[in-house]
């Protein structure tokens, strides 16, 4: 009689309690699911008809600059030389200048600050300033597709 009394007592809470820790279990695996995915890039180039389209996964990069087998794709500019890259780690961008000693040629402008450290890309659409060795302003727009 205390068994069927006990049971009927708790059996709602039980439930609630189960239906809540399955749904945290299923939230963490959607967001690690998706930090797996692939999230999609368009590139626009004053040089380029049609834009650039990229799907990175995890940890890919981009080259900004001349191409590199290295490196899941490019992005034309001014210059012979890879001014730096766009990597992808889970669900946020980051623009990443080389490690050759930054001149005029190439350097990389996010807004107005000039690129000199790894930066975080906010937003899903940023302007990406990469002056040829006159100054003549060459902008690469980057739309993030989430």
């Amino acid at each position: 009689m205390v068994d069927s009394y006990l049971i009927s007592q708790l059996g709602l809470s039980v439930a609630i309690g189960v239906a809540s820790i399955s749904s945290i279990c299923a939230l963490i695996g959607w967001k690690f699911w998706q930090a797996d995915g692939k999230i999609k890039l368009e590139i626009i180039t004053p040089d380029m008809d049609e834009p650039q389209r990229f799907e990175l996964k995890n940890n890919q990069k981009i080259a900004i600059g001349e191409y590199d087998a290295s490196y899941a794709g490019s992005i034309n500019c001014p210059g012979a030389e890879i001014r730096g890259y766009i990597q992808r780690q889970g669900r946020n961008f980051y623009i990443v200048p080389s490690g050759i000693e930054l001149s005029t040629s190439t350097s990389m402008y996010y807004g107005e600050n000039e690129i000199t450290t790894q930066q975080k890309i906010s937003g899903r659409r940023i302007s990406l300033n990469c002056p040829d060795r006159k100054g003549k302003e060459f902008v690469v727009e980057i739309v993030i597709d989430k």
